[in-house]
């Protein structure tokens, strides 16, 4: 396995043992990692957790992944809503900061109150987040 970054799921996930500690692979984690919050794949991101990807890295929009995960609620909570609320509670259960601060000062569980995304906040201010409004800036 020389090609690191072109592992296909299946690939990392049976041999995700041999692949802990090298230096190779561990370059190409946090692609993953990001890959697998924004496909809501539960398993491969647990594994990139576990291989020690952080659970707030700057996903796709530069906020963070709970931040991710709001706008991602916004759009598609009929459809994947308990699958977003699953990504949220592991990422939460693996560190990730709930009161993370993104652009205008501003953190998932202030843009998830300002929605009424109860759901979100609940799962947010049960893993720590501080409900106190933020001002905007």
């Amino acid at each position: 396995m020389e090609a690191y970054g072109k592992l296909t799921r299946e690939q990392i996930l049976e041999d995700l043992d041999s692949l802990t500690g090298v230096p190779g692979f561990l370059v190409f984690r946090g692609d993953y990692m990001n890959n697998a919050v924004h496909s809501l794949d539960l398993e491969l991101a647990a594994a990139m957790l576990r291989l020690g990807a952080s659970p707030d890295a700057h996903g796709r929009y530069g906020e963070g992944y709970l931040r991710d995960l709001f706008y991602m609620f916004l759009s598609e909570r009929s459809s994947r809503g308990e699958a977003i609320l699953a990504m949220l509670k592991l990422l939460l259960a693996n560190g990730a900061d709930p009161n993370l601060v993104g652009g205008c000062n501003y953190r998932a569980v202030d843009l998830a109150m300002e929605a009424g995304f109860a759901p979100i906040v609940d799962v947010l201010v049960a893993a720590g987040a501080d409900p106190t409004p933020r001002e905007f800036i």
